[in-house]
């Protein structure tokens, strides 16, 4: 067993207002920080800002919420104080939570075998050796029980403090642990059909299997249908106990669908399910017959997550994918469909009584309330769910944009603590550009962002409003991978993959396309890699000597020595693809790497290029220089890592502690550290020019494509799959 705890203020009076309070105060000491000098062993409070919410509860007694999700992440809300995020000490997948009958302490379960528990101010977390998927607590005894993979069971008795595990003698999946009000017993289901029963609050189980054809599936959730107990599974089986669980039996719904979600309408007497395949299904004669209901038109049916029954309005509510809310007023018999203005994955949903709010939490970090039973819907924190490429930190100003997949542009105006979608209507809103580029070009300071297909777009107000300033459609297979500046002459360009470079000299306003020559002859003749066919993905500058070089496909080298005016071909003496360029300005000195460890460098401002010998397999991405020193660094896949302390002529390995590829580098605000970031999550950071490397907490394990500093408190930002704000520690 591995623990730490996270101790973020002291006891208070109430335990509830105690924990709220301490989190509340951390957060915010933190962030009111005045800007002091920087230390130059500097750390880093990391937060992801769009995680997956996947479950809350409510305590209604104490009127405070709670969240938990991917990455570790959980925020609470306490009356009008509104959702505040917790600092976690684990950054794994919650999968599942629950509070205890006094209020007073919340346990959360989640992969790698993660238990968090959380009361009066600190947050503690263990880890065992299985996945945990489920975990409930039991009033009359008192006792926790968590359940997961390998047949695992846990039992606390002393409020989660300690953990004892039982022997099921089964190598199953436990999916879902249930503590019944009704009957004091517990409940647990699994794969394979398999259900428990114990009596005694989780202390021994009478364990079996549901009787059902092949394949047998897993059970997930139990309810009451009236005074019968069922049991939910996938391919639109449900099992019905009439004992209250020690025997049971398998009915179907007549579909395959798998069930996401129940309740019991206790006005309407009716039990109504929720399907993965957008369906409702609803008994009135206590689950001895199912009627199929149409909730949504077949051409829009969206996945449905959740269904609650709200007792003070007698409404039914449903949500799912792609922003369905769903409203019926009959007991599931009728639906309306509710236009909340979402379009992100809702996963489900909590009610506040006492404020009479409804709560839905969903994918990016989706948070909505609603005042009016559902009918209406306010969004509190956007969804932010798609993958971004590339983050930019305005200078002078906390303002931080990134761009991405699907078109999509996102903008914090708070230094990264807050962020908004930013509309941007393009010509042909069903094939939105892939943004890889985004860039601020040194005429006007104007944001240029751009991609595949044939996009570039323009921002004069630091992200709020965006005009395209170039479009081709799909057919002409335009496809935009880079940009690149020229500060010395004030010029912006976007690498257009298929060999033409787009150069604007008035601040990204007007763009003049021009053809990579083919001035040097193809190395093969005998496939579409030929040097008239190589697609170009990177590029670098050296603004001095007015010299330009772009690198791309099978060894593909072009230049620029007129500053951009005409480009040609020139030989690399290579095959392998080449994934990165770089320009020494200090030395005059083009590098470009790629596949295979190549790693090429030329002295005459790239007319030739020799390969230098780097003893690596994994392919290299990108390159840095150590403004200090001048040593630079090359890194990759695979955690590959090479530096070099004459001026790049030879190269040497460096120990990175992580496989995960590596694709971003920036130099850390005042120190001038490298800090390097990848996939998984891996944020790494050398004080000794590349030598060693220490890895920083991340709080995620998700991939970053890109990330920025923000140059006034040396907060970094990180994108890709998730955003995370490396918050930076004042020193006083």
């Amino acid at each position: 067993m591995h623990g730490h705890f996270f101790v973020l203020g002291s006891r208070a009076t109430r335990a509830v207002f105690g924990f709220y309070g301490a989190v509340l105060i951390a957060y915010s000491a933190i962030a009111a920080m005045p800007q002091l000098a920087w230390a130059k062993d500097a750390q880093y409070d990391a937060q992801v800002m769009n995680p997956k919410w996947v479950g809350g509860l409510f305590a209604q007694q104490s009127s405070f919420g709670f969240l938990w999700g991917s990455d570790g992440a959980m925020k609470l809300h306490r009356k009008e104080a509104g959702w505040r995020n917790v600092v976690s000490p684990v950054d794994v997948d919650l999968v599942d939570a629950a509070i205890d009958g006094a209020e007073r302490v919340i346990v959360a379960v989640g992969d790698g075998g993660v238990i968090v528990r959380s009361e009066g101010g600190v947050v503690r977390s263990e880890q065992r050796d299985s996945n945990l998927k489920s975990v409930t607590y039991h009033a009359r005894s008192r006792a926790w029980i968590a359940v997961g993979e390998h047949g695992t069971i846990l039992r606390s008795t002393d409020a989660g403090n300690s953990w004892k595990a039982l022997h099921t003698g089964l190598d199953v999946t436990f999916q879902k642990v249930y503590a019944d009000s009704q009957s004091s017993d517990v409940f647990v289901g699994g794969d394979e059909g398999v259900v428990g029963l114990s009596t005694d609050g989780g202390q021994t189980w009478s364990l079996g299997k549901v009787d059902m054809p092949l394949p047998a599936t897993p059970v997930n959730s139990f309810a009451w249908c009236g005074t019968r107990l069922i049991a939910t599974s996938a391919l639109g089986r449900i099992a019905v106990s009439d004992d209250r669980g020690r025997h049971w039996s398998l009915t179907t719904l007549g579909t395959n669908a798998f069930i996401t979600g129940n309740t019991w309408d206790s006005r309407h007497k009716t039990l109504v399910l929720t399907s993965h395949t957008g369906h409702v299904f609803l008994s009135d004669d206590e689950c001895r017959s199912w009627q199929l209901i149409e909730a949504q038109p077949a051409a829009t049916r969206n996945y449905l997550s959740a269904v609650r029954y709200d007792p003070a309005e007698n409404t039914l509510l449903a949500v799912g994918y792609h922003g369905t809310v769903l409203r019926s007023t009959d007991g599931g018999y009728r639906w309306a469909k509710i236009d909340a203005g979402l379009q992100a994955d809702i996963e489900s949903f909590v009610h506040d009584v006492r404020r009479r709010k409804l709560i839905l939490f969903g994918d990016g970090g989706l948070i909505a309330e609603s005042s009016d039973a559902g009918k209406h819907w306010k969004t509190l924190t956007p969804a932010l769910n798609l993958s971004l490429r590339e983050v930019v930190s305005v200078s002078d100003s906390d303002v931080v944009v990134a761009s991405g997949e699907l078109g999509g542009i996102v903008r914090s105006e708070d230094g990264g603590a807050s962020w908004q979608f930013v509309n941007v209507t393009y010509p042909d809103m069903n094939t939105p550009p892939n943004l890889r580029a985004l860039v601020v070009e040194p005429k006007l300071s104007a944001l240029i962002a751009a991609g595949p297909p044939g996009t570039i777009i323009r921002s004069t107000d630091q992200g709020r409003t965006w005009s395209v300033r170039h479009w081709t459609p799909l057919e002409a297979n335009e496809a935009f991978p880079w940009s690149f500046i020229d500060p010395r002459r004030k010029q912006v360009f976007v690498l257009q993959a298929r060999g033409t470079v787009y150069g604007s000299s008035d601040g990204g306003i007007t763009w003049k396309p021009v053809a990579v020559g083919a001035n040097a002859e193809p190395r093969r003749q005998d496939v579409d890699t030929a040097a008239g066919n190589r697609e170009l993905w990177t590029a670098s500058a050296l603004p001095a000597a007015a010299t330009y070089i772009a690198a791309g496909q099978g060894g593909a080298v072009a230049r620029s020595d007129d500053a951009g005016q005409s480009w040609s071909q020139v030989a690399s003496n290579v095959e392998d693809d080449l994934f990165g360029t770089f320009a020494d300005e200090s030395t005059n000195t083009f590098f470009a790497v790629g596949a295979h460890g190549t790693l090429l460098r030329s002295t005459d401002y790239g007319s030739s290029w020799r390969k230098l010998d780097t003893g690596i397999e994994p392919g290299l991405r990108r390159m840095m220089r150590d403004p200090s020193t001048g040593a630079l660094i090359a890194f990759g896949e695979q955690g590959a890592m090479l530096r070099s302390e004459d001026r790049g002529g030879t190269w040497t390995t460096a120990a990175t502690g992580t496989d995960a590829e590596l694709r971003k580098g920036l130099l850390e605000l005042g120190s001038g550290y490298f800090i390097v970031l990848g996939q998984r999550g891996v944020m790494l950071r050398s004080a000794d020019r590349g030598k060693t490397w220490n890895r920083l907490s991340s709080h995620t394990r998700r991939s970053f494509r890109g990330a920025a500093i923000n140059g006034r408190n040396g907060d970094i930002i990180a994108v890709g799959e998730r955003i995370v704000r490396f918050q930076r520690r004042r020193s006083l």
